[in-house]
């Protein structure tokens, strides 16, 4: 069985139309419910003299390379880019990464955090995946509680040799 899982980087940079073919933006970041586990809408880039920068996923009428849209609206809410490179920081208080990405499953619920812990470690040991539901959101930083013992990661590919 396989699904189709998004990252934030798959959809940013979409072009988004509206019902009747014309361009309203370009997709910038995700609005999301950390809380639910749930991105809600994407931000798009504003037209000069407009507060509308946000197309809630109810108003999607297609998502493919590009996005159709009956609507775009004014976003109160959190977006993706206000936590990127949020701390993440275990039970013991340590600093086990920085937030960098998630993944987003085809309902567009957050499956997973995408966490680096440093550059050297990133190409070596690859990226790890923590499950949304073993964090708690906070200010300034992710409280991870899940167990320690179990990683999940992103393998780099084989580039040499």
């Amino acid at each position: 069985m396989t699904f189709r899982v998004y990252r934030i980087r798959d959809l940013i940079g979409l072009k988004v139309f509206d019902s009747n073919g014309k361009k309203v933006g370009v997709v910038c970041d995700l609005a999301i419910d950390y809380f639910n586990g749930k991105v809600m809408g994407f931000i798009i880039t504003k037209k000069l003299f407009s507060k509308r920068d946000y197309v809630d996923l109810t108003n999607v009428i297609s998502l493919s390379d590009t996005i159709m849209t009956e609507g775009v609206h004014v976003h109160r809410g959190l977006k993706f880019s206000e936590i990127k490179n949020f701390d993440l920081i275990n039970k013991d208080g340590h600093m086990i990464g920085i937030l960098e990405d998630i993944l987003i499953d085809y309902d567009f619920y957050i499956r997973g955090l995408i966490v680096v812990s440093g550059l050297v470690d990133k190409f070596k040991n690859g990226k790890r995946v923590i499950q949304l539901k073993e964090t708690i959101l906070g200010e300034e930083s992710i409280l991870f509680f899940g167990n320690k013992n179990i990683n999940m990661r992103m393998i780099p590919r084989k580039y040499f040799g």
